[in-house]
């Protein structure tokens, strides 16, 4: 009689230990499938190494927060590219808005500071943050999480 409560005790931990190895796959598989969406576009900003392209990437994360008209927004955004790269402006609003589809703006300034100082002279950077301010207004008045974000862009800047 003991053997076989040995082996119903045997087998009950088995079974429990199957149980939370099951649980704990299946936790796993939820986190790989909610990292899954971030992790497809980080590459794509991450490869961006043209200043101009950035900045587009940049902008339309920006613009994405605005509560104005978004057709709107990227013509507007569409419209201040032109002048910093006027021949290439169509090729960088598609790829941007690829690339740039999930980022947060916070991020790319993150990602993007080091290229923006090395690459960027002071005149271009005032001018960067000037587009930006200009995308935050165009829905009216600037939302706090845009004021918040375009301080953190001109204390990058200011290094």
């Amino acid at each position: 009689m003991p053997v076989v409560g040995i082996v119903v005790a045997l087998l009950a931990g088995a079974a429990i230990g199957f149980w939370q190895f099951r649980m704990l796959h299946n936790a796993a598989d939820l986190a790989i499938t909610a990292i899954a969406p971030l992790r497809s576009h980080a590459p794509a900003i991450a490869s961006v190494d043209d200043p101009a392209l950035a900045e587009a990437v940049f902008l339309l994360a920006l613009g994405r927060e605005c509560s104005g008209d978004p057709a709107a927004v990227r013509a507007r955004i569409g419209r201040q590219l032109a002048a910093v790269a006027p021949g290439a402006r169509d090729e960088l609003m598609r790829y941007a808005e690829w690339a740039g589809s999930s980022a947060d703006p916070k991020d790319c300034i993150r990602r993007f500071k080091t290229l923006w100082l090395k690459r960027l002279n002071l005149a271009q950077r005032q001018q960067l943050i000037a587009m930006g301010e200009a995308v935050a207004r165009h829905g009216g008045a600037i939302e706090s999480r845009q004021k918040i974000t375009l301080a953190a862009l001109r204390l990058a800047l200011a290094s």
